[in-house]
């Protein structure tokens, strides 16, 4: 199996978790998938502009790995510490603004550089080493693919955005400097391996016209 480059930070750290952390539940259904959150958790993210991200994410996910996504945990966590293999972070400006932290597995990075970076060069093959090269390439071509469909869907709620990558973090409990705090986490699962995202928003200014 293709491996990762050996973590430039934090390796083999225990992802620190909040005591409080929870299970979302009641009240507040969003992206119409059977969970609930809390209006109190989630505090001032609104539904609008939470699905505005979720929903590209499973849709551009499912079509790179060419096999359907699907969602599985919903919680607030606290965290200042990457969870997974490869961690993009981006930072999104305007009328919502705020970090949306990207988690893959091992299995889900090789996948996206198979498809999204390789493909051209036959996808690559067991035994391959990812350079953190290849695994940037792959993950701001996704981040880019998202954003596209996430700016489109926030401006038809109403809202100017600018969502850019800014950071991608290779290891397991890495320290965070950007987007730590609570944070709405939803984990997808997948044939080609798992992620979650985490989202930090807050509106700032909605388009009247």
């Amino acid at each position: 199996m293709p491996t990762l480059p050996t973590p430039w930070t934090g390796a083999n750290q225990t992802r620190l978790r909040h005591p409080h952390s929870y299970t979302a539940s009641c009240a507040l259904q969003w992206w119409g998938c059977g969970q609930f959150i809390t209006k109190q958790i989630l505090d001032a993210m609104k539904e609008s502009y939470v699905n505005a991200f979720l929903v590209p994410v499973n849709t551009v996910c499912e079509e790179v790995f060419e096999t359907p996504v699907k969602r599985a945990e919903t919680e607030i966590d606290v965290f200042d510490t990457t969870a997974y293999d490869v961690t993009m972070v981006t930072h999104v400006t305007g009328g919502v603004e705020g970090t949306v932290v990207y988690g893959f597995d091992t299995d889900a990075a090789h996948a996206l550089v198979r498809r999204l970076v390789r493909a051209d060069h036959g996808g690559g093959a067991p035994g391959d080493v990812y350079d953190r090269q290849l695994i940037e390439s792959a993950m701001t071509r996704l981040s880019n693919n998202i954003a596209g469909l996430v700016v489109f869907r926030l401006r038809e709620a109403g809202y100017r955005c600018e969502i850019k990558p800014h950071s991608v973090v290779i290891g397991k409990g890495a320290v965070l400097d950007h987007g730590v705090g609570r944070q709405l986490r939803v984990g997808f699962r997948s044939s080609n391996g798992n992620f979650d995202v985490r989202l930090r928003l807050s509106e700032t200014a909605v388009v009247t016209g």
